[in-house]
């Protein structure tokens, strides 16, 4: 094993993938709790709707997170502190333009609303938790997932308990404030590491976020709507019913996605500053494709078993999950090379590399459309594997 992992990576990730797991655990509670207490149609609502939460919450997270990641790896307090509080305060700014985004998708003021206050908290808590990751405050961040998930059980309790019902908009807008308290607690806990907010360094922090984040947002955008396609290939198969039956399927992997997110958020603020970055890239890759692949085999080992926790009503559930724990695996080369490349601040490469993942899913799930639900998800395996290839080609 080399230095790199042990000494940087390895030591970290406990407290990483810890914390993480938390958070995933209350996520994949509400996802089951919903699955069994809604119906298909309010559950396939509700599966688009947190879709676009990536989706929004993604883009403004990649257009501010890599210059974030550099910036907290090389520069002083001072400009740290610019740049945490200029996260906030565009964060929170966007939240018109994401309401009348969202207004136009759903048509619906509540479920619009839910949504966007839900990708602002989640951009928000990413951004903070990528600061704690660049200071080795991984251990706060067990604390704030931990408060994260009670906040989120104790509201769709209450309004469980209240109504007897938890609709999409309400399960959107708890999952949101969930997000919120999280980014809070981080926030409060490293005020010792911002600093007085330095004037002066506004106007460069800006156009450093501008000139590096333009091509990111792009980036995010693409990759997000192939991440979001299956939903929208599965509308002619059957509207939300069918968009509901593919989700809860993939619900099964996202465990294993979630806990590879702080990874790669604790990868990019080590690989900014190793020596050997070609190993330390190599380690890095390593390390998330044979994580993802031990899952992947649990999974598939459970499918066959028959014994999913999904109700009777998902009949396709056996057939699906072997597909999608094998674009596991390509997710996490993906988001491997992907934090690889945006360490070396490669953000036209990852552009590339995502728009390419698209148009290839996009044209397996139309060539694949006769095969049902099974070919939506192998259409979603080949884009990410693309992906993967393209940017393993480049930066491995």
């Amino acid at each position: 094993m080399r230095p790199f992992v042990v000494g940087g990576l390895a030591k970290a990730a406990a407290r990483a993938v810890t914390a993480q797991a938390i958070g995933a655990a209350g996520t994949f509670g509400l996802n089951l709790a919903l699955i069994a207490v809604q119906t298909k149609q309010e559950y396939g609502t509700f599966a688009v709707g947190f879709g676009f939460i990536f989706l929004l919450g993604g883009a403004l997270t990649a257009y501010l997170g890599p210059p974030l990641t550099r910036e907290w790896g090389n520069a002083s307090r001072a400009r740290f502190g610019t740049y945490l509080i200029l996260a906030c305060v565009l964060g929170l700014a966007s939240t018109p333009l994401v309401v009348m985004a969202s207004a136009l998708v759903f048509g619906h003021a509540g479920l619009a609303l839910a949504v966007c206050l839900s990708a602002v908290s989640f951009s928000l808590r990413d951004l903070s938790f990528r600061a704690a990751y660049a200071v080795g405050s991984e251990r706060v961040l067990v604390f704030a997932n931990t408060l994260g998930a009670l906040s989120l059980v104790f509201a769709c309790a209450i309004f469980w308990l209240y109504s007897q019902s938890v609709s999409p908009e309400v399960a959107l807008a708890a999952y949101g404030a969930s997000q919120l308290v999280s980014a809070y607690i981080v926030v409060l806990s490293l005020r010792s590491h911002l600093g007085a907010l330095g004037v002066r360094c506004i106007g460069p922090v800006l156009r450093q976020i501008h000139g590096a984040g333009a091509w990111m947002i792009a980036a995010s955008l693409a990759y997000n709507v192939r991440a979001t396609m299956h939903s929208f290939l599965a509308i002619p198969l059957g509207g939300a019913v069918a968009i509901a039956e593919v989700n809860a399927v993939k619900l099964l992997i996202q465990p294993a996605i979630l806990i590879i997110a702080p990874m790669s958020n604790l990868a990019a603020a080590r690989l900014v500053r190793a020596v050997d970055a070609r190993g330390a890239r190599k380690s890095v890759i390593a390390i998330f494709v044979g994580m993802s692949a031990f899952y992947a085999a649990a999974l598939i080992a459970i499918a066959f078993a028959d014994i999913l926790p999904l109700p009777a009503a998902y009949a396709s559930a056996h057939l699906i999950a072997p597909i999608w724990a094998l674009t596991l695996i390509a997710i996490g080369a993906r988001v491997a090379c992907t934090t690889a490349a945006e360490a070396v601040g490669a953000s036209r490469l990852i552009l590339f590399a995502n728009l390419l993942g698209l148009i290839v899913a996009a044209i397996a799930g139309i060539a694949l459309a006769n095969f049902g639900l099974v070919g939506i998800v192998v259409a979603i395996f080949v884009g990410e594997a693309v992906n993967a290839i393209a940017l393993l080609y480049w930066v491995g």
